[in-house]
């Protein structure tokens, strides 16, 4: 592989339980992107921060790539390992980078709920005893102390931070001020744009009042009384209205959404977490020049 070849345009660097895996997949949807072929491609191991091959990254990754304009790959632990910002300036200085940072304190919670759901922790542990447990949950939000390692080694023109709570807003122009950022078609609406957003939007409706079981049956009955002709249409239709059901209560699922009994966070535990983010949420509004008062 060439050395024109060896080239990482982009990488998006956080934050953990902030839709990164959504994000990456319109990404990787994109016809002048060539994502890599594992959403999380490490060139520097977050562990022994050893550089890789440049060759043997390349050709693990990104061997599927052809006439793409650019390429890319997520790589989440870079956030906040402190000495990854200057490898990734010597060895791709041109590189851009995009983080999509969530209320920490939700994402401390869904991260949570998470773990909960995929049974990593005790079942029987509360959010509040998470916390004391392992520093993890509360330091993975402390972004503008984190973030400003990257803002020294690279311009502000080259790193894009979008917000999560902005998804929900409008999730096509969300991704279109990616493409914008990274200099590629912004035309383009992914085909996954709407179908995950539609489940972070929480939508009642959708989840509750339209599928379920006893809808689906009805479907399957209408099915036999709709004239042949339209049978192979609404067949599609059924597919794709089933994986949708699958799809959203497999993501609500892994997010903690579906749960019983409902994992709430208390009052007193809010209002600890708001303390403890505040200092490093007014930097960061100073840092990306946006008010995050939403998050107070």
């Amino acid at each position: 592989m060439g050395n024109n070849n060896l080239k990482l345009d982009f990488i998006v660097i956080g934050a953990p339980r902030s839709a990164t895996t959504w994000m990456c997949k319109c990404l990787a949807e994109h016809p002048d992107i060539c994502f890599s072929s594992k959403k999380e491609a490490y060139f520097f191991h977050p562990e022994t921060r050893k550089m890789s091959n440049l060759n043997d990254f390349f050709e693990k990754y990104f061997s599927q790539c052809q006439n793409e304009k650019i390429k890319g790959t997520a790589a989440l632990p870079y956030l906040r390992d402190s000495e990854v910002p200057n490898l990734i300036k010597k060895s791709f200085p041109e590189t851009k980078l995009i983080a999509c940072l969530r209320n920490p304190i939700e994402r401390a919670h869904s991260h949570y709920r998470l773990f909960k759901s995929l049974k990593k922790i005790d079942q029987n542990m509360s959010f509040e005893e998470a916390l004391k447990s392992d520093k993890e949950y509360t330091e993975a939000g402390m972004y503008c102390k984190y973030l400003k390692k990257y803002y020294q080694e690279f311009p502000s023109d080259n790193i894009l931070i979008l917000i999560y709570e902005d998804i929900n807003k409008n999730p096509v122009k969300f991704m279109k001020k990616i493409y914008d950022f990274l200099g590629i078609d912004t035309d383009f609406i992914s085909p996954s744009t709407n179908q995950i957003c539609n489940f972070a939007h929480n939508n009642k409706r959708l989840r509750i009042g339209l599928i379920n079981d006893k809808n689906i049956r009805k479907l399957f009955w209408m099915k036999k009384i709709i004239p042949g002709s339209k049978l192979k249409e609404l067949s599609r239709q059924l597919i794709n209205f089933i994986k949708r059901k699958n799809l959203i209560r497999s993501v609500a699922k892994a997010d903690g959404r579906i749960s019983k009994p409902k994992l709430e966070i208390k009052k007193e535990t809010r209002e600890f977490l708001r303390n403890f983010y505040q200092k490093d949420i007014k930097g960061l509004e100073k840092m990306i020049n946006r008010d995050l008062s939403f998050w107070k």
